[in-house]
């Protein structure tokens, strides 16, 4: 149920985050402060339509219907409204909470902690590349781990922020991927300019090294080399990249995906779990590339 005068803190936020653009700008120059700006106010004001949050819930659970590892709550459209949004309640364990107990429980803790972060990568990867629907604010919260006869479960919670992307879309961020994971310099500069990236030379230097960033860990006969990753560095690479030639423009579609990516992998440096991210994303790629 939504809290009495919740809009009112919402569009306060709102203006907040507005008057601290142009601060952005300088702070930050990779980032697009003001489509960064726009696409959180949509976001922000999205989440409180808690019937578009219902349609969501109901969607996800019909794409992942077929994963038994991959849990959606129930949604009970009757007693739900605009207001009110009631959901099958789940017995399980925050992801965090869980996280933290493997750790305490040596070889086996590692193995689940393993499954559970391929289950959440598999899961983030389908919803980009294969269904188009992004769950668009992965908190840490918004993750419970379930008991299941084969493992541990994951299960997705809250669709009030929620990304659409089109089949042409899908196949964009497929090739992009596909080319950073080749080291496709000319490839990646081309698919950059064409989806909407622009630099303020019209080069793609700092673009590219966001890419590397992100993309860098994938070995292809390897697991995640998450321990490899000097994030410090790669921040400042991209900063002194950026500090001459800013990044003037991403499109809006990237804005949840950046922030699924700076969730996600915040994750990962804190838990370093091993997981085959190349296999986990070969088969979504493809299905992309093909759709």
């Amino acid at each position: 149920m939504q809290v009495p005068g919740i809009e009112d803190v919402v569009e306060t936020d709102i203006a907040a985050m507005s008057i601290a653009v142009p601060t952005l700008r300088d702070l930050l120059p990779f980032v697009d402060g003001d489509t960064v700006a726009e696409e959180l106010t949509r976001a922000l004001r999205a989440e409180l339509n808690y019937v578009a949050e219902a349609e969501h819930a109901m969607a996800f659970a019909r794409l992942f219907a077929d994963d038994p590892d991959v849990v959606v709550p129930r949604v009970y459209r009757a007693l739900s409204t605009r207001r009110v949004l009631v959901l099958e309640q789940l017995a399980g364990e925050r992801l965090t909470d869980y996280l933290d107990a493997c750790e305490q429980r040596g070889a086996t803790g590692a193995d689940d902690r393993d499954r559970i972060f391929t289950i959440l990568l598999r899961a983030f990867c389908a919803q980009v590349l294969e269904y188009g629907l992004l769950q668009g604010d992965p908190h840490p919260g918004n993750f419970l781990v379930l008991p299941g006869d084969a493992g541990p479960r994951l299960a997705l919670l809250d669709f009030g922020c929620v990304q659409a992307y089109g089949p042409g879309r899908r196949r964009a961020y497929a090739e992009l991927c596909l080319a950073t994971l080749r080291g496709d310099a000319e490839r990646m500069a081309a698919l950059f300019e064409a989806m909407g990236f622009r630099s303020r030379d019209g080069g793609c230097d700092a673009l590219r090294a966001f890419a590397d960033l992100l993309l860098g860990a994938f070995r292809a006969d390897a697991t995640l080399a998450v321990q490899d990753i000097d994030a410090r560095a790669a921040m400042e690479r991209i900063l002194r990249l950026t500090r001459d030639n800013p990044i003037v423009a991403v499109p809006g579609d990237f804005v949840l995906l950046g922030r699924v990516f700076t969730v996600l992998g915040g994750l990962l440096m804190r838990y370093r779990p091993r997981v085959n991210l190349f296999q986990l994303l070969m088969a979504p790629l493809l299905r992309a590339m093909q759709g």
